[in-house]
């Protein structure tokens, strides 16, 4: 029977003696048997798993050498599963049967809710991060590994070492951490502490919201005559702005690229940072770049006949890779026949659809909120939770949504009109705006949003809650006609300078991105029209993320443009110089979103 040296692990044949490896003698040697390893990886297998503990790969268990008939038949038994590349591997949906697995048996045991905070985290943690990238019975299987682990450091009072069990950590990783310093003789209130820190960080970060914009009145006249039209048209794109006090303001692009009788095709182009959400909860696991950030890429046709007569509107645009139509509902407008109801009767009933992320941290607030008792309620919270999850993630290979809950919900307009501050067609406008509110049914919280004074082209500019959260349009432009093409190299021409607002880069990052191509074609065409000018290209941003780290973002970014130019459209590196000034040369206030907005831009210079 072939064995293993148990010195140095090296295969003995049947037969033979002694170890070729190290030299030891048979008779020094127990016969255990040789694991199999896995094709994937080359990690030991353990006996009766279908699959690698160490990636995850589903494997082929070969035969075994020894005549054994128990061994023989229980390989026999088993079905085959051909060995595949883990992240081709796509998990159905969860199944939850009407009995308690083990590990579930595990999590009802325990009565605290912070234990079930940590076991909560396993879940998102383990569906995010694993499910991808192995089987449904892996995933099973690093649960209850983490589950456990999570168990003792649970009895040992270390909240640390709870979520890095959570996370995969070694349990001296949290055991180490700062956060252990909550423990019960330390703080006897240590647990209530604790969780109500964790449940701060999940939802944002400071218990404090950042207040609303205080909005100007718009002067009498404006609404009669605005400083500009916006058109529903092909080539309509908006940019819409998200904040995170940390990290920054991020950038998402919506363009209108076919419009007929039927309906309107928007593109979107999504960018928001990593670590936000659960992940900041459970300290950005999984983030090791915080530059690096989620981004979307989707679409979705609004039905003309919605854009005209719908009162509701869903709380997600569309889904990584998904082409999305929900008829009854808008998104980006309200419904003319909302607007002229707020027009003329100051209210409108409307029915909003719960934002997905909210409702998988109101899951993951009731799984947490079950009575220990109530098995079945438990049971219940928990499949309502990976549900959720596997149905909500962005850019998750789960299966399309169901609806998410409706928040019906009165608009109220609020007051005379007041002034929107946007940058149209690269330059700073000021529109007319309803402000309008609504607090939604059992809420403490009320959202405003802003919307364009425009009958034809009700948008929705800005939308934000007292609860925290905002965002808005900073930046709307379309093409439009060739005598405005030629702005750009009149205002080098007249100024020397000019502002450029239409380059986009990833966030905190120098790459540009495709939205970039228009302004860019425009640049090169100017400095080809004019043989004999030198431009230099000067990189500003906002002031989030210091000094140091701005200056150098601001120079990567006027290097990009210059690298572009030269290696995509020829322009001759000579004739350009690049520079970067970070925040120090502001235009505007940093203390808003449109004012950073305004501070963030590539300069051109004519030399």
């Amino acid at each position: 029977m072939q064995t293993s040296c148990e010195k140095c692990g090296g295969m003995l044949p049947d037969g033979q003696s002694f170890c070729t490896v190290c030299g030891t003698r048979r008779s020094e040697t127990s016969a255990t048997k040789i694991s199999p390893r896995c094709a994937a990886c080359g990690a030991e297998l353990e006996a009766g798993l279908r699959f690698c503990t160490h990636c995850g790969a589903v494997v082929t268990p070969e035969p075994q050498t020894s005549p054994d008939p128990k061994s023989s038949s229980q390989w026999a038994s088993a079905p085959a599963f051909a060995a595949a590349t883990p992240s081709a591997y796509v998990p159905p949906p969860p199944v939850f049967p009407s009995a308690p697995s083990q590990a579930n048996a595990a999590i009802q045991k325990e009565s605290s809710p912070l234990f079930k905070l940590a076991l909560a985290a396993v879940v998102i943690i383990v569906l995010g991060g694993v499910a991808v990238a192995g089987g449904v019975v892996y995933v099973g299987y690093i649960a209850k590994k983490r589950i456990a682990a999570a168990k003792q450091a649970y009895q040992q009072d270390d909240y640390a070492g709870i979520l890095a069990a959570a996370k995969g950590e070694p349990a001296s990783a949290g055991a180490n951490s700062p956060a252990s310093s909550g423990k019960a003789e330390d703080n006897k209130d240590g647990k209530k502490d604790l969780l109500g820190g964790l449940l701060t960080a999940a939802t944002g970060g400071s218990s404090k919201p950042v207040p609303l914009p205080e909005w100007k009145p718009a002067p009498s006249g404006l609404v009669s005559s605005p400083p500009v039209r916006i058109p529903l048209r092909p080539s309509l794109q908006m940019i819409y702005v998200a904040t995170d006090r940390i990290l920054g303001d991020s950038e998402s692009v919506y363009k209108i690229d076919s419009v007929n009788r039927q309906s309107v095709h928007v593109k979107a182009s999504q960018q928001f940072p990593k670590g936000q959400g659960f992940a900041r909860f459970l300290g950005n696991s999984g983030v090791k770049d915080p530059n690096e950030a989620n981004k979307i890429d989707c679409s979705r046709t609004l039905l003309t006949k919605d854009l005209a007569t719908a009162t509701e509107m869903d709380g997600i645009f569309c889904r990584q890779g998904r082409n999305e139509l929900k008829a009854g509902r808008t998104d980006l407008f309200l419904s003319k026949k909302t607007f002229e109801e707020l027009k003329r009767q100051g209210q409108s009933i409307f029915t909003m659809r719960e934002d997905p992320m909210n409702a998988v941290f109101k899951s993951f607030k009731a799984v947490m909120t079950t009575p220990d008792n109530d098995k079945a309620a438990q049971d219940a919270a928990a499949a309502n939770l990976l549900n959720k999850i596997m149905s909500f993630a962005p850019g998750g290979a789960g299966p399309d949504p169901a609806d998410t809950p409706p928040i019906p919900c009165v608009l109220h307009r609020d007051g005379p009109d007041v002034l929107f501050p946007v940058i149209v067609n690269n330059q700073p406008a000021e529109l007319p705006a309803l402000k309008v509110t609504c607090t939604p049914q059992g809420s403490d919280h009320t959202g405003q949003l802003l919307l364009l004074d425009d009958p034809e082209v009700p948008l929705v500019l800005s939308v934000g809650s007292t609860a925290g959260g905002h965002s808005q349009i900073t930046r709307i432009n379309w093409d439009f006609s060739r005598q405005n093409e030629s702005a750009l190299a009149e205002q080098l021409e007249k100024d020397g300078r000019a502002k450029v607002y239409d380059l986009y880069f990833d966030f905190r990052s120098d790459v540009l991105r495709p939205e970039s191509g228009k302004i860019m074609n425009e640049i090169a065409q100017v400095t080809k029209q004019h043989p004999d000018w030198k431009l230099g290209v000067e990189g500003n941003t906002d002031n989030i993320g210091g000094d140091k780290y701005n200056l150098d973002l601001s120079q990567r970014r006027a290097a990009a443009v210059k690298t572009a130019l030269t290696r995509q459209y020829g322009i001759a590196p000579d004739r350009l110089e690049t520079n970067g000034f970070g925040a120090s040369h502001p235009i505007d206030t940093n203390d808003t979103i449109e004012g950073r907005a305004r501070n963030r831009r590539v300069e051109l210079v004519r030399k």
